[in-house]
């Protein structure tokens, strides 16, 4: 009996499941592609006819993405045109207007102050006609094909159609994949920067061989890739002179694997503080912003790696800090964890970690001489701290560190002993490596600090 009363009860669910599948979902469906203004899969579209009273642009999807086909041949933006055509797809009726028939001027619908054709395949969608917003709420009148019905929608709709071809357009300046990038050459008038990678690592082959600091070269690569025109100044440059493109004060130049090229010229700038940038071999003079130029137009001493000591935290097994005070305090790694030599009481770990990491990241934000045989000009004859880090079996190097008052302001020095180089750090970066034996170490508890806590644990829990 159980058995049989079991499997009428399955039958009765299969077929409350088979009902609602069946008959109530496609139910449901039909009602909301009611409600839609047109019902289709924006991914499905093939091409755009947008149309104003002044202008006409036409789009074709080839090959996967969009172009604009009139009035220029050019790519187009990706994510506004798939935002133009979910607009249109998540647009719905909200009410039908039957009698407006003579009314249709009044409601900008004779003619439309926007019409949108849209194809997909081999298929034309009903042509949508959209006229003036409602005086009243936030909607826009319009017409779907042709029924005479005036229909309203989301008043956000005719922003999303109203569009010219500059909101249509790609903005890109040059498309490349950074990390197949292999060799950057910028050109200005006063010389060349030429940066190399090999084996992945960036180094500088002029104006001097140098090894390159590969987080700047990968900030500028990425600076280059993201920029973007403010502006599209002209399709048919009659003179490049006129924008200083023709002795461009900045060019840079890509070479990637494959042996695939791209050079960027930047001309002058506009009283808009805009910068003419055009890419060689397109057509078009566009516009960025000063900003995006200035992040571009490095130095050679801006991609040099000014990293004082060189060294990875497995060669390191100890570092001796040596103070101008005459204090002075080791740190030993054992067993992958760097700890206080006789530190007299309980040890802060992470400021330990943070110290070694310090020492060894320790970078110049500029270079104040080279080839220095005289430190005491740098303030390092007799340094603030002298950082010496042992290896193994042998000394990996010592970082000398000072200050010295220049131009009435007090900069901070750093090099490593023997180099003849010495960086500019920044006063945080000194005041970071400008540690005691007691900043590692927690502070000892004063008398009777731990009885009144307890009573005030005491109190608290009563």
């Amino acid at each position: 009996m159980r058995l049989r009363n079991t499997l009428v009860l399955l039958l009765i669910l299969a077929g409350l499941g088979a009902y609602v599948y069946f008959v109530e979902r496609p139910r449901e469906q039909r009602e909301e592609e009611k409600k839609k203004l047109l019902a289709f899969e924006p991914d499905e579209v093939t091409e755009i006819r947008l149309s104003a009273s002044d202008r006409t642009i036409v789009l074709a999807k080839e090959d996967g993405s969009w172009k604009l086909r009139e009035p220029i041949a050019a790519p187009a933006d990706e994510f506004a045109v798939k935002g133009l055509l979910r607009a249109v797809a998540d647009a719905e009726v909200k009410r039908s207007l039957e009698d407006a028939g003579e009314k249709l001027a009044d409601y900008g619908l004779e003619p439309p102050e926007i019409e949108l054709r849209l194809r997909t395949g081999e298929k034309e969608l009903p042509v949508l006609k959209v006229g003036k917003k409602t005086p009243v709420g936030y909607s826009v009148y319009l017409q779907k094909g042709d029924d005479p019905a005036v229909l309203l929608s989301s008043g956000s709709l005719e922003g999303a159609l109203d569009k010219k071809v500059e909101d249509l357009r790609d903005r890109t300046v040059v498309r490349f994949e950074e990390d197949k990038v292999r060799r950057v050459a910028l050109s200005k008038p006063d010389g060349e920067i030429v940066l190399v990678r090999a084996d992945g690592k960036w180094r500088m082959e002029r104006p001097e061989p140098r090894d390159a600091d590969a987080d700047v070269v990968r900030s500028f690569l990425t600076s280059l890739r993201t920029m973007r025109a403010v502006e599209f100044v002209s399709d048919d440059p009659k003179d490049l002179g006129e924008y200083g493109l023709d002795s461009p004060r900045l060019a840079v130049h890509l070479l990637a694997e494959g042996d695939r090229e791209d050079r960027v010229l930047f001309g002058r700038e506009n009283d808009k503080r805009q910068v003419y940038v055009k890419r060689e071999g397109a057509p078009t003079v566009l516009a960025v912003s000063q900003w995006v130029y200035r992040d571009l137009d490095k130095k050679p001493i801006d991609f040099r790696d000014k990293t004082v000591l060189a060294f990875s935290e497995d060669e390191a097994r100890r570092i001796r800090v040596e103070r101008s005070d005459g204090g002075s305090f080791e740190l030993v790694r054992k067993d992958g964890d760097w700890a206080l030599e006789n530190p007299g009481g309980k040890t802060i770990g992470y400021r330990i970690e943070q110290f070694v990491r310090d020492v060894r990241d320790l970078e110049g934000y500029d270079v104040a001489g080279e080839n220095v045989t005289d430190l005491s000009a740098f303030g390092l004859e007799k340094p603030k701290l002298r950082i010496t880090v042992l290896g193994k079996e042998k000394e990996v190097g010592t970082i000398l560190v000072g200050k010295r008052s220049r131009d009435d302001k007090t900069e901070y020095t750093a090099s490593a002993a023997g180099s003849g180089v010495v960086y500019l750090i920044r006063d945080y970066v000194f005041d970071r490596l400008d540690k005691k034996p007691e900043d590692f170490v927690e502070a000892p508890e004063e008398p009777g600090e731990k009885a009144a806590g307890g009573a005030e644990d005491e109190a608290a829990q009563s």
